[in-house]
């Protein structure tokens, strides 16, 4: 704001002198002194006043403050750490059809459990071993079936497209996308179930499978049966539509599994072939999820459903299931299923157990709920 410093000091010195009344002359010249500086100081400040009002106001930029990395990734992370710390014994994962390795959610899951891949190929088993301690991660160049008998494999164009079972000769002649299962020799190889390898072995149940074997996985299953009551989650290929002759289909293996105590929780993977694409004609898929109601909208393009990837939980873990579980089942279940990013589950999972409510209260916590 302006100074009225000096024009106080002028009206001052002018009243002392009218009160003293001893220099009338004088004091009628300072005065007019006085008036005339009064004169020049108020069109000053109407000047200063104008300007004030007449410019615009400046601009205050508020602070930038840099956004906060979200940590909640490492949070999941140390949390299954400690939940994996928790377990008492070590697990054991089953990866069935581990060409190419093994499965990543199991690999998370390394520091707490040893991984046994199987794979008939032996050159790629050895392949894969040589670049994992066996104690950590064992690939075993078996073929696995429900009583042990000798196989008829077909081998394909790409080997990931291998089966007991023949491919539907309509499909790789007509679908480009499946000339990948075109046969190209059949071989014998002689196979095991699952239960006699690790009764021989003497190993523990497992806590988890994986599963992708082109259409055998029902009977690689029951193979395991005097196992599965251990076992946390399966993950498991399924067809829907038959791209093996003799292949089981969805719906067979969904009634075996439930009736070995496991319920589905998740397709995440549905694939379409089409004999050829027809922009057109394509239609849209939705997801819904709730609450809150998020509905999204996929194009998946055209063709018919074949196969996919099921995700199964013990249904005692969840809460829909009146049996109550252990918290060593808990913990384990929990850990398992973080590792395939289903946190939620994990969440109802340690609710359920007594136990373990004070982990859930803490994962809520990270989760934000």
């Amino acid at each position: 704001m302006y100074d009225r410093t000096p024009l106080r000091q002028l009206r001052q010195i002018y009243s002392s002198i009218l009160a003293l009344a001893r220099l009338p002359t004088i004091a009628e010249d300072i005065n007019k002194t006085i008036a005339a500086g009064a004169a020049q100081h108020t069109a000053a400040i109407e000047r200063l006043i104008s300007q004030l009002f007449t410019q615009p106001a400046p601009v205050i930029s508020a602070p930038v403050i840099p956004a906060q990395p979200d940590n909640t990734p490492q949070k999941l992370s140390t949390f299954r750490s400690e939940l994996l710390h928790s377990i008492e014994e070590r697990m054991l994962c089953v990866d069935v059809g581990a060409r190419w390795g093994a499965d990543g959610a199991l690999m998370v899951l390394k520091d707490k459990a040893k991984l046994l891949c199987f794979d008939p190929d032996q050159e790629e088993c050895a392949r894969l071993q040589a670049g994992h301690s066996i104690e950590d991660v064992e690939y075993v160049p078996i073929a696995l079936s429900s009583d042990g008998r000798e196989l008829s494999l077909t081998v394909t164009t790409e080997p990931a497209g291998s089966s007991i079972y023949p491919p539907v000769e309509v499909l790789y002649k007509s679908y480009p996308a499946l000339e990948m299962i075109t046969p190209e020799k059949v071989v014998a190889v002689p196979s095991t179930s699952l239960d006699k390898y690790l009764a021989d072995r003497q190993m523990p149940k497992p806590a988890v499978y994986k599963l992708d074997t082109q259409g055998s996985e029902l009977d690689i299953l029951k193979g395991v049966a005097g196992n599965l009551s251990d076992a946390c989650m399966i993950d498991t290929e399924v067809q829907f539509n038959p791209l093996y002759h003799g292949a089981a289909l969805f719906g067979d293996v969904d009634v075996f599994l439930r009736s070995q105590g496991f319920s589905l929780w998740r397709l995440p993977l549905l694939v379409h072939y089409t004999e050829q694409n027809v922009p057109s004609a394509e239609a849209v898929v939705q997801s819904v999820s709730t609450p809150p109601s998020i509905v999204q909208t996929s194009n998946p393009g055209n063709g018919q459903i074949f196969w996919g990837q099921a995700h199964y939980v013990r249904t005692d873990c969840l809460n829909t299931n009146d049996t109550p579980i252990t918290s060593q089942i808990a913990l384990r279940s929990a850990a398992i299923v973080s590792a395939y990013g289903y946190w939620d589950l994990a969440l109802m999972i340690l609710t359920k157990c007594t136990d373990t409510k004070s982990r859930a209260a803490a994962l809520r916590a990270i989760l934000g709920h």
